[in-house]
């Protein structure tokens, strides 16, 4: 996919310690959801002085970024301080700017818990196309977790000719900026890019986003996109939501 990359230096200057640079045993671990946290007991692994290290640096990469889904906060409790990141079950945890998995050790003991804990629901609450708000939000519903994506090997949506959509949830998600996730539909290809994944909508889907947006089908010769300051829009959006995935991983003071 054709990606834009922009610099926010002020984004870049709040952004918060890397969990990389963090370090020191781990004496806690909860897992929270929509109705409380569980407690997770801590591997012998992660009690050394090098526990929080163990937990997050050596954790894998994933390569394709999960897409939005329901969803739990893992907080780690190291010396007299803590960090709170997202957590998918499975082990999928989002680390400053990165998706990584952990060891399927660890995975399995949080998957154990997760059981336990309602997960926290993303829901949708509103839907903005080209600075307008949709009359139906409901019709978007599948953007956020519904949604098969496309193998990896599909090209994506081409930002210079997409639409851009801005998704308003109930709760801050790891697939935006706060309570908006991004969403880039391409009419041409008929696909949406939705936090660095690849979704191909449906029929319904594809008519609400082309009804709202006051476009055509390419097929009738008539697609007519919004361009210059709407285009500056998408683009600062998308710059946006790809700065809060570098900036969400948080630690704290306690």
């Amino acid at each position: 996919m054709r990606r834009l990359v922009y610099a926010y230096p002020l984004l870049v200057a709040l952004a918060l310690p890397s969990t990389a640079a963090a370090k020191g045993p781990v004496t806690a671990l909860h897992v929270c959801g929509a109705d409380g946290c569980a407690r997770v007991a801590v591997p012998q692994v992660l009690r050394g002085p090098m526990g929080l290290e163990q937990l997050m640096v050596t954790a894998s990469a994933i390569a394709r970024p999960p897409w939005p889904r329901p969803f739990y906060r893992l907080r780690v409790r190291f010396g007299d301080a803590s960090l709170t990141v997202y957590y998918l079950p499975g082990g999928a945890v989002l680390r400053d700017q990165d998706w990584v998995r952990l060891s399927p050790r660890l995975s399995t003991q949080l998957d154990r818990v997760v059981t336990t804990v309602a997960p926290v629901p993303v829901r949708l609450s509103a839907v903005r196309i080209q600075g307008r708000r949709v009359p139906d939000p409901g019709a978007y519903r599948p953007l956020l977790g519904h949604l098969r994506p496309r193998r990896a090997d599909a090209a994506g949506a081409n930002v210079t000719s997409s639409v851009g959509l801005y998704l308003q949830t109930s709760t801050p998600t790891p697939w935006g900026l706060g309570r908006v996730v991004f969403a880039l539909y391409d009419p041409r290809s008929h696909l949406i890019d939705i936090a660095g994944t690849t979704v191909e909508p449906g029929a319904q889907l594809r008519h609400a986003i082309e009804r709202d947006a006051g476009i055509a089908s390419p097929g009738d010769g008539s697609a007519s996109l919004w361009a210059g300051s709407g285009f500056a829009l998408v683009a600062s959006a998308a710059a946006l939501a790809l700065a809060r995935r570098r900036v969400h991983t948080s630690g704290r003071r306690e």
